[in-house]
């Protein structure tokens, strides 16, 4: 049986700022907006 905390389902970044070129993105994004970098952890 499992218990304690949530979970996430997504592996997206929170913040959505892109690792990359530091651009803002939505959090639900997986890859920038701008240079298509993978946004996930």
């Amino acid at each position: 049986m499992l218990s304690g905390g949530s979970v996430p389902v997504s592996t997206a970044n929170p913040s959505g700022k892109c690792p990359s070129c530091g651009a803002s993105n939505p959090p639900s994004e997986r890859y920038c907006q701008s240079c298509g970098t993978s946004l996930s952890v």
